[in-house]
């Protein structure tokens, strides 16, 4: 899961923007970070004793086109709710209990 990714897909449908790709950077350490598309994101993986995945997410606050923060909105609530992960032929799939909620893929920097 640790790496450099670039979301695709976010609830089953491809992910089109009229900016930035949003993006998830995944330490070796457990820190997370990257892009909305509009905004920086900051966080960490969450500990053993929890159900979810990402711990709290904190981000930068700038205004985006409304097509923009809606992808933002939504991409962030799927990493909220993420409960399990698979890596599958090098994408990194996010699930929710058994729904699917994002396919990211490796992002070059």
């Amino acid at each position: 899961m640790h790496g450099n990714w670039k979301l695709v897909s976010l609830a089953g449908a491809a992910v089109k923007t009229d900016g930035d790709t949003p993006t998830l950077d995944i330490s070796n350490e457990g820190s997370v970070s990257g892009s909305t598309g509009v905004n920086r994101m900051m966080g960490k993986l969450a500990g053993d004793d929890s159900d979810k995945i990402f711990g709290p997410i904190a981000s930068t606050r700038r205004a985006g086109s409304s097509e923009s923060m809606k992808l933002e909105s939504n991409f962030t609530r799927a990493l909220a709710a993420t409960t399990r992960y698979e890596v599958t032929d090098g994408k990194l799939h996010l699930f929710a209990g058994d729904q699917e909620v994002a396919i990211l893929e490796p992002a070059t920097k």
